[in-house]
């Protein structure tokens, strides 16, 4: 049964190329803005091409914040400065 759903193509989904379009224009578009959210454009955030969008009110916390910042630095080795 599932795999004749997936084969009808109507889940959401995008290829590795669209997957990557939000990450590329955060870091190489130079009208991105600072502090702001990319990801895809649709009503439902699951596809589309790269946009600014809002913030998910659940990841505006600052505990969720700083965990990601100490996730990050974990993984890269880099600590940027705290402002």
């Amino acid at each position: 049964m599932m795999t004749r759903i997936m084969d009808l193509d109507v889940l959401p989904s995008m290829d590795a190329v669209q997957g990557a379009g939000p990450e590329l224009m955060a870091a190489t578009d130079p009208a991105a803005r600072n502090g702001a959210f990319y990801g895809p454009k649709s009503r439902t955030g699951m596809t589309g091409e790269a946009a600014e969008v809002p913030v998910y009110r659940s990841a505006k916390g600052p505990t969720l914040a700083a965990s990601v910042w100490a996730l990050a630095a974990a993984t890269t080795g880099v600590d940027l400065p705290r402002v």
